[in-house]
Formats: structure tokens, sequence, C-alpha cells
């Protein structure tokens, strides 16, 4: 009879076990398939437009060309109220200085690409944000440093600006500008998602601001499109990526508000299976995040 006993018991966990298998492969799959039905769909908007098939192609790029400078502008000044509390309260817990900071290099090394390139709308979008990272990080310092030292946070700055845009400008040559702006715009993007892990855990999107998401996801999918009909690729990579890593955000910010319709806790059976190289079996057939 125990036999019996355990026998049934072993065959129920397993299974369970193979239900919640089942039930992981399919939040995997959706997830996925949403990431690249997106992706697709401005591929679709591009090819519609595309010796003028569905729309004029010269009134859509000339759409794109105000377009894009301008949800950028928007974005980037999306900051702005976080260092006019952090002024008024001196306090900066809330300014997000890694994005920042990655957004200034970002800013610098655009700006130069946009001289090389002879791109008036990527230069003075850069340029425009390079002048709001500038004020972000002055409001920075001012509280940090409680309004003093003054000179020993200019100098630097203004030394590595000089220096950057003229080596960047002068010196190297636009395919390896473009590999740095591909590589330093992917970190840029990948910031928000580096306490993915606890957003997930505590399953609260407080880190992820759903306004500044929502912009940056529309600003990357504009410059998808815009790139794609000039065919620059140092525009489109960083763009693309951007565009895929933020409509995450947002699926990531609908599952901690219990609006995705599939589940997102296999990412922390993921990560957990990672860091202990080790999977364990849940034992039951609930969806994963329900037991993290």
């Amino acid at each position: 009879t125990q036999c019996t006993a355990r026998s049934v018991g072993s065959g129920a966990t397993a299974s369970r076990g193979r239900r919640l298998r089942l039930a992981v492969a399919i939040d995997v799959l959706l997830t996925v398939l949403s990431l690249v039905l997106v992706s697709g769909f401005l591929h679709g908007i591009v090819w519609l437009t595309e010796d003028d098939a569905v729309f004029p192609k010269s009134a859509f790029v000339e759409f794109l060309s105000v377009a894009c400078p301008f949800v950028q502008m928007v974005q980037l000044l999306t900051p702005m109220p976080l260092a006019q509390e952090a002024v008024s309260t001196l306090k900066v817990d809330g300014l997000p200085m890694p994005t920042i900071q990655s957004q200034a290099i970002c800013n610098v090394l655009g700006a130069c690409y946009g001289i090389q390139a002879v791109n008036s709308a990527v230069l003075v979008t850069n340029m425009f944000g390079l002048g709001c990272q500038i004020i972000y990080l002055s409001c920075h310092h001012f509280v940090v440093a409680c309004n003093g030292g003054w000179v020993r946070f200019v100098a630097p700055w203004w030394v590595g600006l000089q220096l950057s845009f003229y080596v960047c400008v002068m010196i190297l040559p636009m395919n390896v500008l473009g590999h740095l702006i591909i590589v330093f715009n992917i970190l840029l993007s990948g910031v928000p998602l580096m306490k993915l892990g606890s957003i997930l855990r505590a399953r609260s999107s407080v880190e992820l601001p759903t306004g500044m998401t929502a912009v940056s996801c529309l600003n990357n999918a504009l410059w998808t499109m815009f790139s794609l009909h000039l065919n620059d690729t140092v525009l489109l990579v960083p763009s693309l990526l951007g565009f895929v890593l933020s409509f995450f955000q947002i699926m990531v910010i609908l599952w901690c508000n219990h609006a995705l319709p599939f589940d997102l806790g296999f990412l922390l059976l993921l990560g957990k299976a990672a860091a202990t190289a080790k999977v364990d079996v849940v034992p039951t057939g609930k969806a994963a995040s329900d037991f993290l």
C-alpha cells in the first residue's frame, strides 16, 4: 500500500512538473513572439511606403525627419521634473545617474556622427540632448557638493568634451565611430533593466517610470523606421534594439500590474538556474511567478 501511495504521489508530481514546463515554454514563446511581431510591425509600415505602395514615401520620410528629433527631445526632457525635485528637496535619490551619464556619452558620439555624416537632424537632436544631460549633472553636483566645487566639476567635463569632439570628428573614421555608437546605445538601452530581478521578485514597476518608458519606445520606433528608409545601419541597430528593450520594459510594467495576458515569472526561474546551475522542479501546475 505504501509503495502504491509513493508511486501515485511521484506520478502526480511528475505530471505537475510537466505541466509547469509546458506553461513556462508557452510563456517564453509568447514573449519572444510578441517582441518579433512588434519589430515586424515597424518593418511592415516601412514596406508599405516603399515605391509609394500605400503611402507616399517622400511625405513619410519628411514626417519622420521632423517627428524623430521632436520625440527624442521630449524623451530627453522627461528627467527634468526629477532634477527640479532633487534641487528643491536636496535629495538626488530620484535622479537616474547611470542613465544620465550613459546618455551624455551617447549624445557626444551621436553629435560627432551627425557632423561627419552631415545629418542636421542627428546633430541638433544630440546637441540638445547633451545640453539636457549637462543640466541634470549640474543639478546632481549642486546637491551633493552643497553648491560648491564648481571648478572641479566644470573643468574635467569641459576638457573631456573638447577632446571627445576633436578625436571623434577629426581622427576617428566614421565606421569606428559608428561601432562605438552602436555599443554605447545598446548599453544605454539596457541600463533600466539592471534591476530587472528585483522588479520581478517584488512585482513592482516603480523603478520603471511608465511615461519615460513609453516615450522611449515611441522614440526608438520612429528612429527605426527613419533609419530603415535611410539605409543607415549605425542608426538602425541601436534604434531597433532600443525599441525591443523598451517594449519589453512595457511588457514588464503590464505584468507587474497584472495586465499582461501571459506570465514573465519564467525570467526568475532562468535567473535562478543561471545562478545555481540547477533547475528545481516546482511542485505545482500554477504559473511560475506564483512561487517566487
